[in-house]
């Protein structure tokens, strides 16, 4: 099928995420209420309209397995510390070299 012939949708279906197609026809479904609200339109097309599915990315997470091999008891205690806590809190890099001990709160431990 070519551009010229082929619809709206079938020019951008599967390079999105299902989620952000869902979160952007929301967007058209508000704006359009709210133009049918103010007397714009008279029917609210995208609330009637089938929400299309989108692609979906393959996990990232680590394995149980893969999880205990970064734990390897050779790492340092440090190390240890940081991929711990990395694993435990879901924290990315960033989020850790940031980490401050008053950042934690030993009451609710």
């Amino acid at each position: 099928m070519s551009e010229e012939t082929s619809g709206p949708q079938t020019q951008w279906q599967g390079s999105y995420s299902t989620s952000v197609i869902t979160a952007t026809r929301r967007v058209l479904v508000r704006a359009i209420r709210q133009a049918e609200h103010d007397g714009l339109v008279s029917r609210n097309a995208a609330q009637l309209a089938a929400c299309p599915s989108g692609t979906r990315r393959r996990s990232r997470s680590m394995t149980g397995e893969q999880a205990r091999k970064v734990l390897d008891p050779d790492l340092s205690t440090w190390w240890r510390a940081y991929f711990t806590c990395a694993l435990y809190c879901g924290l990315r890099p960033g989020e850790l070299t940031g980490l401050r001990w008053a950042d934690v709160d030993f009451g609710r431990a």
